[in-house]
């Protein structure tokens, strides 16, 4: 049975989606961009205010803090899972990976950025804190390109600590354009952790 129109125009041509495509010289209606939009933006986990904000963007470019040089630098929302660099340092703005930041960048990075950041105040002497590392890290993976994972050492950075009201440790919290969102101590796993991410 030969498939429909609509199903062939699906089908994989060397392992890409092969969508079907506009006239030539044709240029899609404002509405039909945002639309596109708004499905990638929730497609790949953005929070709604954020989401509702770069859709109505060119090209649905999300701001992002390099945490390397603390240049702002704007990614097109679908590529925030495909290791995009700064465009001054060269350095991958979303890794797989937590990144340190300290009292000298904190701000700078975590209020720039628009995607949802999940900061883990810790310190090195602290048991639950060696413990929770492992499950913190499997998630800054798993929600790669999605939402950026913090550490932030207590005892190195007492000022970001201290506005935080940071009393035991860990704690996480969620912050959206640089405001807290939610928060919480103690121990959990990285399934938890992605789904604390994401909302």
């Amino acid at each position: 049975m030969n498939p429909s129109p609509a199903t062939a125009s699906l089908e994989e041509t060397h392992g890409r989606p092969k969508f079907p495509q506009p006239p030539r010289g044709a240029e899609p209606a404002p509405s039909e961009r945002l639309r596109a939009h708004e499905w990638l933006a929730k497609a790949i986990g953005l929070a709604s205010p954020v989401a509702d904000d770069v859709c109505r963007r060119p090209g649905g470019a999300l701001n992002v803090v390099c945490p390397q040089c603390t240049t702002k630098n704007r990614v097109p929302a679908q590529r925030t899972a495909q290791d995009p660099h700064c465009g001054k340092c060269g350095a991958i703005l979303l890794p797989a990976e937590p990144i340190d930041l300290s009292d000298l960048n904190f701000e700078r990075v975590i209020a720039g950025t628009e995607l949802p950041v999940v900061v883990d105040f810790h310190a090195h002497w602290c048991g639950p804190c060696r413990t929770m590392a492992p499950h913190f890290a499997r998630a800054a993976e798993q929600a790669k390109g999605r939402a950026l994972f913090v550490k932030v050492d207590s005892d190195a950075s007492p000022a970001t600590a201290a506005r935080f009201a940071v009393r035991s440790i860990p704690t996480v919290v969620r912050l959206e354009r640089g405001a807290e969102v939610e928060r919480f101590s103690g121990v959990r796993s990285a399934a938890d952790l992605v789904r604390f991410a994401l909302g």
